[in-house]
């Protein structure tokens, strides 16, 4: 009798990883609402490490950002349109915590943003609409009007 081994594949059919969604609103009368607008050719990175994460990507309305599992904040930069040196930060402040999946999946990092602060060059400002950071990809968490 023969017997062999068998790599199973991984079993775990869930997502581990959590995104931030970031989109982008002019101001309008509807307060906390706003127009859905899109930057015209955005930079977007890690302001810590200078690591881009969107460049030259047209039209773009919304941004999805991971979190630290191992810090309790994040900044980023953003300029609307690389054509024009006008760069911002948004730093978010959050607090971390783990969430048993399952067995064969582990543990995912959920997160709950208590405050953000931005630089206003371009900026006009910048809410926490859900502050529920859990995988739900359908959420605006953050809003940043232009």
């Amino acid at each position: 009798m023969q017997t062999a081994c068998q790599r199973v594949a991984d079993p775990c059919l869930l997502s581990k990883n959590v995104f931030v969604r970031i989109s982008m609103l002019k101001p309008a009368d509807t307060g906390r609402l706003g127009v859905d607008s899109s930057l015209p050719n955005p930079i977007v990175g890690y302001a810590e490490t200078n690591q881009v994460i969107y460049i030259g990507t047209k039209n773009v309305k919304d941004f999805y950002m991971q979190l630290s599992p191992m810090k309790d904040s994040v900044k980023w930069f953003i300029t609307p349109d690389s054509t024009k040196v006008a760069l911002d930060t948004i730093t978010m402040y959050y607090q971390r915590s783990q969430v048993f999946l399952s067995k064969s999946c582990g543990y995912a990092h959920n997160y709950v943003i208590n405050n953000v602060k931005y630089t206003t060059n371009r900026i006009d400002s910048v809410i926490i609409n859900n502050g529920n950071i859990d995988g739900k990809s359908d959420v605006q968490n953050v809003k940043v009007f232009y």
